[in-house]
């Protein structure tokens, strides 16, 4: 690897490890501004379209933004650090992670976009005037965004990128313990809502989101340990 090659590899990885931190606090924020959009009803038995009857239309509308800016657009500076870092891997491998990582960012950021936008909006259009058109478009958006693009679609490609990071890139048994969990989570998460098993996927769904922040924590700690090692190299 030539100078300039390391030094670029070295500006990848540090900012792969930068947007992991920026990651962990507004992916914070984010969900306790969802907590807030939603009165912080946490039952089991609680639905996207609920956030409809809390009224919360800013909230919401900030909970998706932050969302955007913290569990997806951010993620693909860890996507690219993670694959500048895994030069030993094959290249098969390291092709599968990377793209599989930037459909997820796509996938999600457009639901979260979705959410900010037109789902704010219908909130406050059912606060304003109790249309009761509101609650099944309202429905009908959500269903597609939290089911159909987040615990569908989405969960499919950020499992094949734990699945591959854990095998691949992991240095240490919890972080390897950390990506299968997760992938083994999205893969099941996808699977129940297909199938239509509710109990199962908010079971999943819950493991998912849980770990998620202090999964990226952990690589963001692994990428730090990288960027010093390219440095001294």
């Amino acid at each position: 690897m030539t100078d300039a090659e390391a030094s670029s590899t070295r500006v990848t990885i540090r900012r792969g490890a930068i947007a992991a931190w920026f990651i962990v606090i507004v992916g914070a924020i984010s969900s306790t501004l969802f907590g807030i959009a939603a009165d912080w009803n946490l039952r089991p038995s609680f639905q996207p379209s609920d956030y409809l009857t809390a009224g919360h239309a800013q909230v919401f509308r900030w909970a998706a933004f932050t969302d955007m800016f913290s569990y997806y657009l951010p993620f693909l500076l860890v996507v690219l650090a993670v694959h500048a870092s895994s030069r030993d891997v094959p290249d098969d491998d390291r092709r599968t992670m990377a793209v599989a990582g930037v459909l997820y960012v796509i996938v999600g950021s457009i639901g979260a976009v979705l959410l900010a936008t037109a789902g704010a909006s219908l909130i406050q259009a059912h606060v304003d005037t109790g249309d009761p058109t509101t609650v099944t478009m309202f429905k009908a958006l959500t269903d597609g965004v939290f089911v159909g693009l987040w615990q569908i679609l989405e969960v499919v490609f950020a499992a094949v990128w734990w699945f591959g990071m854990a095998r691949t890139w992991a240095d240490s048994t919890l972080l390897r313990l950390l990506g299968y969990i997760m992938g083994v989570a999205g893969i099941v998460t996808a699977a129940a809502r297909m199938l239509q098993l509710d109990d199962l996927a908010w079971v999943s769904v819950l493991i998912f989101v849980l770990l998620w922040l202090p999964a990226i924590l952990f690589v963001g700690f692994r990428l730090q340990r990288l960027s010093s090692a390219v440095r001294a190299a």
